[in-house]
């Protein structure tokens, strides 16, 4: 009888064909992945609205029954 790994005279090679090959050293390297990431799930920092710094700046002046020019050499240029 031939072993199962072998097709047509080539041995499979790769890794899916390794973990057919090794079902329990496979699932206990998934165990590993899957408790290290529940472990660190723990550790990952989470925050609902980061910090953040703006580099700019708005400054609003409501100047009303004036034109815009009146607006820039009345408020604009003094503030």
């Amino acid at each position: 009888m031939k072993d199962k790994h072998i097709l047509r005279g080539k041995e499979r090679r790769g890794p899916i064909s390794w973990m057919t090959r090794n079902p329990v050293t496979s699932n206990i390297i998934m165990l590993i992945l899957v408790l290290g990431g529940l472990l660190q799930i723990f550790n990952i920092r989470q925050e609902f609205l980061p910090n953040a710094e703006l580099d700019f700046v708005t400054i609003t002046v409501p100047y009303p029954g004036s034109i815009p020019e009146e607006s820039e050499q009345a408020i604009v240029r003094a503030v």
